[in-house]
């Protein structure tokens, strides 16, 4: 058996619980899988008309799967400790929460609001031992985006403005999701992780020697 060094042990999830909705396929279901595989258990707020395949995947970890029925619809992840004693709670922002969209401008205005209820969940429960923080993707491969991401003039386009030059993954957003899930980040509340290949960082469109 493979020893775990202590250090590494901050960024495992042994013994704790994730209660999630969103979790029942795309980029949601692979984060329940890294959730499950870094040592949680899962409960799943789901409407009574999504799948169940998050049970298989969870189990196939080796961990235990609990769905709930629920008409919420909620964009949190929330991993808590047995017994609690620090306790997580992970909003899904955007990169459109730092900058307008065109043609969307209500999606803009709805990750904005994540953002901020982010940071003021987080001035209110910090001092009650619960850390609140975001995940804010950029531009990532999903069932949504299939038709998107395979499309070469678009992305020709596209990788102008991502200094990456490429399409995220989900496995980009579970790593982020683990750190704040786990207990290497008991100090990091109010934060929104960005996961989107250097948009927000990236070069102005027009250069210095352009201008």
């Amino acid at each position: 058996m493979t020893t775990i060094p202590p250090f590494l042990r901050n960024f495992s999830l042994e013994d704790k619980t994730v209660i999630l909705t969103g979790g029942t396929g795309g980029i949601g279901l692979g984060l329940c899988q890294a959730l499950a595989e870094s040592g949680a258990d899962v409960v799943s707020l789901q409407l009574p008309t999504e799948p169940t395949e998050i049970k298989d995947v969870i189990e196939k970890a080796g961990k235990k799967c609990t769905i709930y029925h629920s008409k919420l619809q909620g964009i949190g992840y929330r991993a808590h400790r047995r017994p609690a004693s620090n306790r997580k709670i992970i909003n899904f922002a955007s990169i459109s929460s730092f900058q307008g969209n065109i043609e969307n401008v209500a999606y803009a205005a709805s990750k904005g609001a994540v953002l901020n209820m982010t940071r003021g969940m987080s001035n209110e429960w910090a001092p009650h031992g619960i850390n609140v923080n975001a995940v804010a993707p950029g531009y990532t491969k999903s069932r949504m985006t299939e038709k998107v991401y395979s499309n070469a003039a678009f992305n020709e386009k596209l990788f102008k403005g991502i200094p990456a030059k490429r399409w995220g993954e989900a496995k980009y957003l579970a790593s982020a999701c683990v750190y704040l899930a786990s207990p290497a980040s008991d100090y990091v509340t109010g934060h929104c992780l960005v996961v989107d290949g250097g948009i927000l960082g990236g070069p102005p469109i027009v250069h210095r020697d352009e201008a």
